[in-house]
């Protein structure tokens, strides 16, 4: 997780003195649960950081710069907050290409084999599609589609995908993948303000649900 990593990576630039102090200084603030505090004490930095995540959530790395800001370690809440706002794009990013490929996905496995022939063989008929990746969409499944879709053609997959079922005359699944995107963007942005996850393997396990 993003914002453990960043916790972690903040405390281990704290002295042994300065890390009783920080555990001291939080377990006083609003929300620390009193059942936490006997964890806190024997914690080292990284029981630290994942008790910050659990405990206080999207809001793990505000609590943390107060603390570092009444400790006078005003330079490691620059480098904190810095860290934060360059991870946040790539992030968000990675989220998006998840989501991408997961709706791509949901949406071809409903084409019967003979549909799915037909995709592959006007997909590849679109612009900008590399004679390269020809014999690799050839044997593709469902998956192995999705995944090319998004490495050729990124944040315009989608559309392309649409473009090409409607040829296809199958409308009712360019209605349900442009439903599916809509209702999944802003939940996905408010998932990821909750989670903090920047692992893609972490990041995979928004998409469970």
């Amino acid at each position: 997780m993003a914002a453990k990593k960043m916790l972690f990576e903040t405390l281990m630039d704290l002295s042994f003195e300065e890390l009783d102090e920080f555990k001291s200084v939080i377990q006083l603030e609003e929300g620390f649960p009193r059942s936490s505090k006997s964890r806190l004490k024997v914690a080292n930095r990284q029981d630290i950081a994942e008790l910050m995540v659990e405990v206080y959530g999207e809001r793990c790395v505000e609590l943390t710069n107060k603390v570092l800001k009444k400790m006078n370690r005003t330079d490691l809440v620059q480098r904190l907050s810095g860290t934060k706002e360059k991870q946040w794009p790539s992030l968000i990013q990675t989220v998006k290409t998840m989501a991408a490929k997961k709706m791509l996905f949901e949406t071809l496995t409903d084409l019967s084999s003979e549909e799915l022939d037909e995709f592959k063989s006007l997909i590849q008929l679109k612009e900008g599609f590399p004679r390269s990746s020809k014999s690799r969409l050839k044997v593709a499944n469902t998956q192995d589609i999705a995944e090319l879709m998004v490495e050729v053609y990124g944040r315009r997959c989608v559309e392309l995908t649409n473009k090409v079922l409607k040829k296809m005359n199958r409308t009712d699944l360019v209605q349900r993948l442009s439903g599916t995107k809509e209702k999944q963007w802003p939940s996905l942005s408010q998932r990821v303000s909750m989670s903090h996850q920047s692992d893609r393997h972490t990041v995979q396990l928004l998409f469970r649900s």
